[in-house]
């Protein structure tokens, strides 16, 4: 077993990230959203466009057709929801796991991203973090990775035909 706290922490964190990337791109349908989203977009697109050159045909057009808009953007909003209520709940459950088992541990960085010093952009200074804070810290790092990580190479080998 190692015995070395922000390692095991950081590795909680990465496993925690790992699992809300899959979470995220399997149950919140991001390629749906993306789809409804484009469809959307090329509704309001139309709709502009039929407005401002005041085409009535296809105002009547559009206008029958909105209620099947409605109910895209509904879902474009629902669907990520999905996800977020698996993530979150996992994401608490990590935590109360997380505090007490390193509830001696305390980790000083260079630099300080609580709420305090960030709205006082203060974010040079060290700060202290406990168990939760560097978990925390981690899993945005680790978040952020394995989000550029993933739209780099594996959407771009989706999007091949």
């Amino acid at each position: 077993m190692i015995d070395n706290p922000p390692i095991i922490i950081a590795i909680i964190a990465l496993a925690f990230s790992i699992i809300s990337l899959i979470v995220n791109h399997k149950i919140g349908g991001r390629k749906k959203v993306k789809q409804l989203q484009k469809e959307v977009n090329e509704f309001q697109k139309n709709f502009e466009k039929a407005t401002k050159d005041k085409n009535e045909k296809e105002l009547q057009h559009l206008k029958l057709i909105e209620p099947e808009i409605m109910k895209k953007m509904q879902e474009m909003l629902l669907l990520p929801l999905k996800s977020m209520v698996i993530i979150l709940v996992l994401f608490f459950g990590v935590m109360a796991a997380v505090t007490p088992a390193f509830h001696a541990f305390v980790i000083t960085l260079p630099f300080d991203l609580h709420l305090s010093s960030l709205l006082a952009l203060k974010l040079t200074q060290t700060a202290m973090y406990g168990p939760r804070g560097f978990f925390i810290l981690c899993t945005i790092v680790f978040n952020l990775s394995l989000e550029l990580i993933y739209s780099k190479f594996f959407e771009k080998k989706e999007a091949k035909p």
